[in-house]
């Protein structure tokens, strides 16, 4: 990992002032020094989270996991049962070891940006694309890491993290890229077993071939058939207790038309639903840099997405959650004079994303833990924070864990 000038003046600066050690990061990043940069930039991350609350899905997975093990608690019975394993004994050794359980949330967020920028890092390693201002494509892509959802689920958005460099591994590294790519999909499935789906998609691909002048009509094949296809597979076939998995967690849901009325709901997921298409429509027109085999996963992962369009819950986990990175990543591999143009279009989107997705809908994990005082309040005193700090927060919680006199409507 080679260091600059720049890489210490950044590190120094995000612990004075992590803010500014960012903003320096970012400024500083080229070709030669990306992987301290990541380094700096995932630190900056994890510092943002230490004062997340127990809010919502974290204030559950606190329940249902740190506060009731203990040190007599063993790795077989927390894991029993389970397929996803990794985020339990974690848990249960950071119980075991008197580590606070915020410092979780700190270690995901900081492995989450990791992942994610070190496979664009992989995507942004060929010679064509010297001199594609760098710093601002990994800002753009940044602004899509949506660091509150990581900390406070700490599975999903981990595991996609994993899922998408295990995916970019194998069409972009160099050597031992097949290991290394199964490698990082089977962990990102210990994590949360809904990432047994990416690797299947890439699997696929191995053997089929869409040309991507078909994909509009193989999107309504998988439209028509996905309905009665995916519970037919599902039920027919046990893959080891997985289906049962499947089904209970995202089939048996909901389905997309079902999914109620609420307008703020709507506006969400209209907002993501016209960032993706607009992505995948601009990287099919205007390719150049990258891999025609990557496209060809993009197109089969696409599909294998509207198969799932019939079941509210699976669609929006694969194709919003998980495949807004890989279209983001196709987005960034545009034609260099059409990306040349564009660029403060694509600045003011990554501010528009990291404004809306990261800071107005979040703003109540945010004003709860007075989480905007990382930004300025050097690292060192986070060490000040206490279990017992986190746990006091718990009384503004209620059962659902949301936070008391500030419903979500």
């Amino acid at each position: 990992m080679r260091t600059s000038i720049s890489t210490y003046r950044s590190f120094v600066l995000i612990m004075l002032l992590p803010i500014a050690g960012a903003i320096s990061a970012f400024f500083g990043l080229s070709d030669k020094n990306r992987k301290a940069s990541i380094f700096l930039i995932s630190l900056f991350s994890a510092c943002l989270v230490f004062f997340i609350p127990p809010f919502q899905d974290l204030y559950r997975r606190f329940l249902e996991t740190y506060l009731i093990y203990n040190k007599d608690t063993s790795y077989s019975e927390v894991i029993a049962g389970k397929v996803d394993i990794i985020y339990y004994v974690i848990t249960l050794f950071f119980k075991k070891e008197g580590i606070p359980f915020f410092y979780i949330s700190v270690c995901v967020v900081f492995s989450t940006v990791w992942n994610h920028l070190s496979a664009l890092n992989l995507f942004t390693q060929s010679k064509e694309w010297r001199g594609r201002f760098p710093n601002l494509i990994f800002f753009f892509y940044y602004c899509f890491i949506n660091i509150l959802i990581v900390a406070l689920g700490l599975r999903m958005g981990w595991a996609v993290s994993f899922a998408v460099r295990g995916v970019i591994s194998y069409y972009f590294l160099d050597r031992n890229r097949l290991k290394s790519s199964i490698s990082l999909l089977v962990f990102a499935a210990l994590i949360h077993f809904s990432m047994l789906y990416v690797l299947l998609v890439l699997i696929v691909s191995f053997f089929v071939r869409l040309n991507k002048k078909i994909l509009p009509f193989a999107i309504i094949i998988s439209l028509f058939f996905g309905k009665a296809l995916v519970p037919l597979i599902l039920n027919k076939f046990g893959f080891g207790g997985l289906s049962d998995y499947a089904l209970n967690g995202y089939i048996d849901n909901k389905s997309f038309a079902n999914q109620g009325n609420s307008t703020n709901e709507f506006i969400v997921y209209l907002y993501y639903y016209t960032l993706a298409a607009f992505f995948i429509v601009s990287f099919f027109i205007f390719p150049e840099v990258g891999s025609e085999k990557y496209a060809n996963f993009l197109s089969i992962y696409i599909c294998s997405c509207f198969l799932l369009s019939s079941f509210y819950v699976a669609f929006n986990r694969y194709f919003v959650e998980t495949g807004m990175f890989f279209y983001v990543l196709a987005f960034t591999s545009m034609k260099f004079r059409i990306l040349f143009k564009a660029k403060y279009i694509i600045f003011l989107i990554a501010i528009l994303n990291m404004s809306f997705s990261n800071i107005y809908l979040q703003r109540r994990p945010l004003m709860f833990g007075s989480m905007w005082e990382s930004l300025f309040i050097p690292p060192v005193f986070y060490v000040l924070r206490t279990e017992s700090d986190f746990e006091k927060m718990l009384n503004n919680v209620d059962y659902d864990g949301n936070w008391i006199g500030h419903d979500i409507k």
